[in-house]
């Protein structure tokens, strides 16, 4: 109770970006509302975190409901993203720092994560960098990521799938 008004208070201010970013896109915000609506009815009850964040009220505002209606399609990825990983055997430590190196960035091992990826092949650290067989691992879970994200996405038929790209595309996000 003690933070509700802290809740009210951060709603508010979705809603007010959300207008003010797309304020000039009405149709985009409709169609892309209506469509990651459907996607995230898709969802299956173990996308926990997407199924708790589609039971949520929907806003009276049209963008703050857009923008959490397309929030939720993160949380669906989230979800599918965490499988693929530990379908390898990968911990939230060394999928950081693989996902890090992967991207060109530091290897900052704070739990571990990296001498993992080097103990498996997947690093090595002179210079810090992924091994062939980490990248490839790594394009593996990204390549897996899409395939049971795409599970839920098929809800849409292709028509659909293009409106919602194009709605995405039309926003603002900066």
């Amino acid at each position: 109770p003690s933070l509700r008004p802290l809740h009210v208070e951060i709603q508010q201010a979705q809603a007010h970006v959300a207008a003010d970013k797309w304020g000039e896109h009405d149709a985009a915000v409709a169609t892309a509302s209506r469509l990651s609506h459907e996607v995230s009815l898709a969802a299956s009850d173990d996308h926990v975190v997407a199924v708790a964040h589609r039971n949520l009220p929907d806003s009276s505002d049209r963008y703050r409901l857009a923008h959490q209606r397309l929030f939720n399609l993160r949380f669906i990825r989230q979800h599918d993203h965490s499988e693929a990983w530990l379908a390898r055997g990968l911990t939230e430590p060394t999928i950081v720092i693989m996902t890090s190196l992967w991207r060109g960035g530091e290897a900052e091992d704070r739990d571990g994560g990296f001498a993992q990826l080097v103990e498996r092949g997947f690093a090595e650290d002179d210079p810090p960098r992924l091994t062939g067989a980490g990248r490839v691992v790594r394009d593996e879970i990204e390549a897996d990521t899409n395939r049971r994200a795409q599970a839920t996405f098929d809800v849409l038929n292709g028509n659909e799938g293009a409106a919602l790209l194009a709605a995405m595309g039309e926003l603002p996000s900066d």
